[in-house]
């Protein structure tokens, strides 16, 4: 080795053995985590770069603390909310509403109206009327960003209401639009305010890009919210589509509480944008709230009225995310549970959750794609649905566009979707935003949405090279389990790269 190289080899392994510590110190939700990552940031040279990149996944007390500003300007709100469902439990009845409705920030809420949009096209169209219509302001939050004749539709009415002196803003992801800078700069170029989320920057966080927003929201007058998993992108449009995706738009009480989220991340990433080059900013500036305008009225009662509560989640706050509160939903569960995710890579509680419910005879289903847009996830997939399998969960395939739709519906009284995945990623990593739906009303409808999705799906196979060992001697294999005709030299070597996919799990 020359001496140069012996320099740069010892400098690496000093930052890998930095980083080791890093890791140790600083990771408490599980020990085989921890000592993934030490290990594997001792590698000469790659590994501290891939930590540095992806291994750090805290989102910094400053995020904490503006959220905590953020959350104070609505806490009006929020306790008025919280008597009114106080008073509304004692005409409630049923285990799970009882067991979860405390496990999220934001309280249940009556008086809502909803409305499902399971193709692009209609959603889009749905937005835009009630941006045409806007009078106050239009928030909007989304992960992807994508330049195309469909969005630049939604940026020319963006632009419209910005010229209506209503105030417009838009954050979105710096990761996920990357492909979406033109669209940007048309909204900037119109007025609209415009700001990245989580920009990677040396200065500031180093080069990590783990931590990602994949919130999808829009708000309108405080009065209007969408949420779900589409994008701000036309991938979800034509015919077929590139991707299957649901939104729901919700009128009533609940799109104070997605204003709230907005205003959060909105003040993180212009005090971001403030530090930008340099190492210290004042907080953001102070702003009314739509709580403070016009506080929300108390209303009481089933009737024809959804009851709903967002559950925003992310690294900076991760006991109160959805995962915690499906996990209980599914323990409590009597019937039946129906779950469809375009990434099955479940955190082990989920996955002994599922398996508890299935084990007391609830039915449980699940569908996936066939294929996901990444041949790593649909490897480590694999891996994981085989283990559902193995449990007796029945699990189903769809072909044809991405299934990019994320919800779950619970003895068809409560659902859950928005924009979280069955994944580690989504459960640890990402900022993500929720509802969840109490009642007959929407679980009802995305359980008959999930029907149409499991009459035309197919019953998931795993190749026997999967199965280990021990199982495929005995020769008692499951109908869910494919001959293959390969050879078998080769079938050591391709379960090694899925299980090596499988490794990845916790940041695919």
């Amino acid at each position: 080795m020359t001496p140069t190289f012996d320099i740069i080899f010892g400098v690496s392994e000093a930052i890998g053995l930095a980083c080791a510590c890093h890791a140790v110190l600083s990771r408490r939700r599980e020990s085989s985590g921890a000592l993934s990552w030490a290990l594997g940031a001792m590698l000469p040279i790659i590994g501290p770069l891939i930590y540095l990149t992806m291994g750090i996944d805290r989102a910094g007390r400053r995020r904490r603390h503006r959220v905590r500003n953020v959350r104070a300007q609505h806490q009006r709100h929020i306790e008025e909310a919280r008597r009114c469902w106080r008073e509304a439990l004692t005409n409630s009845s049923g285990l799970i509403r009882r067991a979860i409705q405390d496990q999220g920030y934001f309280p249940p809420c009556f008086g809502n109206q909803v409305r499902l949009f399971t193709t692009g096209e209609t959603t889009l169209d749905a937005m835009k009327r009630d941006i045409a219509s806007a009078r106050t302001s239009v928030d909007m939050m989304t992960y992807i960003v994508d330049d195309d004749p469909h969005t630049d539709a939604m940026a020319q009415q963006l632009v419209g209401a910005v010229k209506r002196g209503v105030a417009v803003r838009v954050v979105y992801d710096y990761m996920g639009a990357s492909d979406g800078r033109g669209l940007i700069r048309k909204l900037k170029d119109g007025g609209v305010s415009v700001l990245p989320y989580l920009a990677p920057h040396p200065l500031r966080r180093g080069l990590q890009i783990s931590l990602r927003n994949h919130r999808k929201l829009l708000v309108v007058d405080g009065e209007i919210a969408y949420i779900g998993s589409m994008n701000l992108s036309g991938r979800h449009c034509g015919s077929p589509p590139q991707s299957l995706d649901i939104t729901v738009r919700m009128e009533g009480p609940v799109a104070l509480d997605c204003a709230s989220i907005v205003d959060a991340d909105w003040a993180f990433a212009s005090a971001e944008r403030k530090r930008r080059w340099h190492w210290s900013a004042e907080d953001p500036e102070s702003f009314r709230t739509l709580a403070d305008v016009r506080p929300r009225a108390c209303v009481v009662g089933q009737g024809p009225d959804e009851v709903l509560q967002v559950v925003p989640s992310g690294p900076d706050d991760p006991s109160l995310g959805v995962m915690r509160m499906l996990i209980t939903a599914i323990h409590q569960a009597e019937r039946s549970i129906d779950l469809i995710t375009p990434y099955f890579v479940p955190p082990q509680p989920l996955l002994g959750a599922l398996q508890s419910a299935t084990a007391r005879g609830v039915s449980v289903r699940l569908i996936v794609p066939k294929r996901t847009d990444s041949w790593l996830v649909t490897a480590a997939m694999m891996t994981w649905v085989s283990v559902a399998l193995e449990y007796e969960i029945a699990v189903r395939a769809r072909s044809g566009p991405l299934l990019h739709e994320k919800f779950a519906v619970i003895d068809e009284n409560l659902a859950f979707m928005g924009s979280s995945n069955l994944d580690q990623r989504s459960t640890f990593l990402n900022f993500e935003a929720d509802i969840v739906a109490y009642g007959a009303g929407l679980p009802r409808t995305l359980r008959a949405h999930f029907e149409d999705h499991w009459s035309a799906s197919e019953p998931y196979s795993i190749p026997i090279w999967m199965l280990p060992r021990a199982v495929r001697r005995r020769g008692d294999t499951k109908p869910w389990v494919k001959a293959d005709e390969s050879a078998r030299i080769t079938h050591s070597f391709r379960r090694l790269g899925y299980r090596l996919a499988w490794l990845c799990s916790p940041i695919l």
